[in-house]
């Protein structure tokens, strides 16, 4: 079990999961979560096959209102990670983001974050 309130943490994953489709590639959408508990904490994987993100982005995909140019032709305000953010630091956690193959467009995202572990 993880330790936090349950509101925040739903919104989290309803985030990760929603950009997951909105900002999907061509082919058909496909998102692989998995947990792992290490010690007192709980490590997460949101993948997606979508648009990607290029490395010189990821400082700002986690900032109020920023988007990315590959976002900006999309709907959104560029908050949900931001929330993202701000919920996984609330409960002491960490978030990030990395390309799944070689960053750019069509290879997919891979967004990581820890939460505390109940004791």
């Amino acid at each position: 079990m993880i330790s936090g309130r349950q509101k925040q943490i739903v919104r989290l994953f309803t985030e990760l999961l929603d950009n997951a489709i909105k900002f999907r590639s061509p082919l058909p959408p496909r998102i692989t979560i998995a947990a792992e508990q290490r010690g007192n904490t709980w490590h997460f994987t949101v993948e997606d096959n979508g648009i990607g993100v290029d490395e010189d982005y990821h400082d700002i995909m986690f900032m109020l209102f920023q988007r990315t140019p590959t976002t900006l032709e999309l709907p959104g305000l560029g908050a949900g990670l931001a929330y993202c953010k701000k919920i996984v630091e609330c409960h002491q956690g960490s978030i990030g983001v990395e390309p799944l193959t070689g960053g750019g467009s069509n290879t997919g995202s891979r967004f990581f974050f820890t939460l505390p572990a109940t004791l």
